[in-house]
């Protein structure tokens, strides 16, 4: 039995439609990986902020240690900055 052109081209849109159902699905796939990724790179992003201002108070506590030879010559509110930062970041 010969295939007419109109049922040729009835099997081509059927090819076609399901082409665009597995683009769509992969489409939907990458941007829930996307989302996925984008949540990764936020809270990697939060982790490194806490860590500078970790780094940053590391920084001035061994500037404060530096410039008051190790507290010998150390003014009361250096003293108390210096506690301030350990009182944070190191006591739980």
């Amino acid at each position: 039995m010969a295939t007419t052109p109109y049922r040729k081209l009835q099997e081509r849109v059927k090819e076609l439609e399901d082409i665009s159902k597995v683009h769509q699905k992969q489409n939907g796939d990458l941007h829930l990986k996307i989302a996925d990724l984008e949540t990764v790179v936020n809270l990697q992003k939060s982790r490194i902020d806490t860590i500078n201002e970790e780094l940053q108070d590391f920084n001035t506590l061994c500037h404060i240690l530096k410039i008051t030879a190790y507290f010998d010559n150390a003014r009361a509110t250096q003293i108390k900055q210096a506690r301030d930062i350990v009182d944070i970041n190191y006591v739980a």
